[in-house]
């Protein structure tokens, strides 16, 4: 389940892709829940995935417009099993990977 929680990204951490999507997940490796903290530069339809190493879809918030800005969802992980997943985040045509270790 995702909650999003509004908070400001630290800038610590985050991912700098070659587009202005940035992405961080903490803590990570996480047991009980993770934070996804991620920021758009621009109004736009913003989605966010969860997929197993393979590539196969788990779980997934259907996109909702938001404006520029920071963002954090609160990921609810501790009925997923231990191993390593994708976190992705989609917003405005681009996207945003980050692996994600659960305990």
């Amino acid at each position: 389940m995702y909650i999003m929680v509004n908070k400001k990204i630290d800038g610590n951490d985050v991912v700098n892709n070659k587009n202005d999507l940035k992405l961080n997940v903490s803590p990570n490796p996480a047991n009980l829940f993770a934070n996804v903290s991620f920021s758009t530069r621009q109004l736009s339809p913003v989605s966010l995935q969860l997929l197993n190493i393979n590539g196969t879809l788990i779980n997934q918030v259907s996109p909702k417009q938001l404006p520029e800005g920071s963002y954090t969802y609160r990921f609810d992980v501790h009925t997923l099993s231990p191993g390593s997943y994708i976190i992705k985040v989609s917003s405005g045509g681009e996207s945003a990977n980050k692996i994600f270790i659960k305990l």
